[in-house]
This record gives structure tokens, C-alpha cells and sequence, in this order.
């Protein structure tokens, strides 16, 4: 299963994670900032190894991390953990704050 997720879902009109977020919606929000803080850092490698521990470590005991790039035309990161196969696709992250690659993300 792969975990469809769109950042600005876990955005308040700031562009700021609320302070009232449920702590699992905000670990979520925060894994996924990762991811694409990682990606974007690093724009032009496809199936960037990255530093970001998969999400199912606390869960499942796995000790992967992540591997990351952009699906053409670069509208949604890809995540990937090669150890269990967790997975997803992160849209909404263009001009975030976690956008590396944006003026704003900077």
C-alpha cells in the first residue's frame, strides 16, 4: 500500500504545521517534511539515497532509509523504503518551507 499524501493537507494558512495538530497527524506532517527537504536538497538525483529513517521503524523495527526523487514532471516526490517496501508519493510541496530547491524554501 502507498501512502498518498498532499503537505498542504498539514498546512494552516501561515504555512506552518497548527499548533494544535494531533501528535500522530504532526509526526506524519514532520516525516513527510523530511522526505522532502531530502529530495529537494538534492534535485537533479533520481532515487536519491537519503538519511531519512523509514517511517515503520518505530512500528516494525525497520532499519531502512529512505530513497527519494520526483515523478515527471516533478508534480509528486516518491519515497521509498528498500528494506520493507513502505512507500508513498508527497504532493503540495512546492513552496513549502521544506521546498529546498524554491527562493521560499530557503
Amino acid at each position: 500500500m502507498a501512502y498518498i499524501s498532499n503537505l498542504q493537507h498539514y498546512l494552516d494558512s501561515n504555512g506552518s504545521f497548527p499548533v494544535d495538530m494531533p501528535g500522530p497527524a504532526r509526526e506524519l506532517a514532520t516525516f513527510l517534511g523530511m522526505v522532502v527537504t531530502a529530495a529537494t536538497s538534492a534535485k537533479d538525483v533520481a532515487g536519491l539515497q537519503t538519511t531519512v529513517p523509514c517511517r515503520m521503524r518505530h512500528t516494525a523495527g525497520c532499519a531502512g532509509t529512505l530513497r527519494a526523487g520526483f515523478l515527471v514532471p516533478e508534480d509528486s516526490i516518491q519515497w521509498t523504503c528498500p528494506v520493507c517496501g513502505d512507500e508513498g508519493f508527497i504532493s503540495g510541496w512546492q513552496g513549502t518551507a521544506w521546498d529546498k530547491a524554491s527562493p521560499s524554501g530557503e
